[in-house]
């Protein structure tokens, strides 16, 4: 059976010292419905972090963590490239259980496509 990547939390956060707060990951399972090639209907999804940013006590703006954003389209291209009205979002808490909630969560997506 094919698998999401169970993303670490880690890794997101910088915390492995790569990379920093504004790593992603992206990853892809073969299409459900049985199209192949360059134009398949693939399943592609996302991890990154939600950053907003935040005022202090003091009235210092500093920029904080807010939530996993998992994303999943089926297609062809990239993140960027995709018309974003086919890309289906949901936001987790910013720890450990939300990254493995959001794996969860897109492998229960896909499984059922």
């Amino acid at each position: 059976m094919e698998s999401v990547h169970i993303i670490d939390f880690k890794y997101l956060s910088g915390s492995f010292n790569i990379g920093g707060r504004d790593n992603e990951y992206t990853g892809s399972l073969p299409a459900k419905n049985g199209t192949t090639g360059i134009f398949a209907d693939i399943f592609r999804y996302r991890f990154k972090l939600r950053i907003e940013e935040m005022t202090e006590d003091g009235g210092k703006a500093k920029k904080a963590i807010t939530g996993i954003v998992a994303s999943y389209w089926f297609g062809c291209y990239a993140y960027d490239k995709t018309d974003s009205a086919i890309i289906t979002e949901r936001t987790f808490s910013p720890d450990e259980e939300g990254a493995k909630e959001a794996s969860a969560w897109l492998q229960s997506e896909y499984d059922n496509a």
